[in-house]
């Protein structure tokens, strides 16, 4: 099988097992961000506090710094006691999570951002892991069923619906095998 047929199979699938798993998410895609795994009790809630904010906090921030809004490693809104240079020091801003994100933010703003990098993440794992899995001589369909538990894993939807960076972090597993 072709590459770029696997990488648009890979896409479909990952579409829409990821729809299937975190539904509503799909239909809320361009204005709600997770904030757990689980359902919660009502609907949409707004503003809950967690994880998912302060890593969302770091993406934004380099979002805000590509936009040239604030100055590369500054966080002139953390505990800021009118000392601007007091809250400038080096970080990754969660790199290259945080070029994704900004990507998407400049595209359809702070839902769109966060949900496609979640999105894009989901998609390289099981892409990665089903061309690891194929270089091992199996077929192109065992391979691709072989790597359905990259993209089913509870504790990756888990780490990424909770705000974890250790969820959209599982990516990295096949791309550096």
């Amino acid at each position: 099988m072709k590459t770029s047929r696997m990488i648009l199979i890979s896409l479909l699938v990952t579409l829409t097992l990821s729809a299937w798993v975190t539904w509503p998410l799909a239909r809320e895609f361009h204005q709600g961000m997770p904030a757990s795994h689980r359902p919660e009790a009502g609907g949409a809630r707004h503003m809950i506090p967690g994880d998912h904010l302060q890593f969302w906090f770091q993406l934004w921030m380099f979002a805000d710094t590509v936009a040239g809004k604030t100055p590369l490693f500054c966080h002139p809104y953390e505990f800021n006691q009118g000392d601007d240079q007091a809250r400038c020091r080096r970080g990754t801003y969660y790199f290259p999570l945080g070029a994704l994100y900004a990507v998407g933010h400049a595209i359809g703003g702070r839902a769109v951002g966060w949900n496609g990098m979640l999105l894009f993440c989901a998609w390289v794992s099981y892409l990665m892991t089903w061309l690891l899995v194929r270089r091992y001589g199996v077929s192109a369909v065992t391979a691709a069923v072989a790597a359905l538990p990259a993209l089913l894993l509870p504790y990756f939807w888990s780490c990424c619906l909770g705000g974890s960076p250790t969820g959209p972090g599982m990516m990295w597993v096949p791309v550096i095998f």
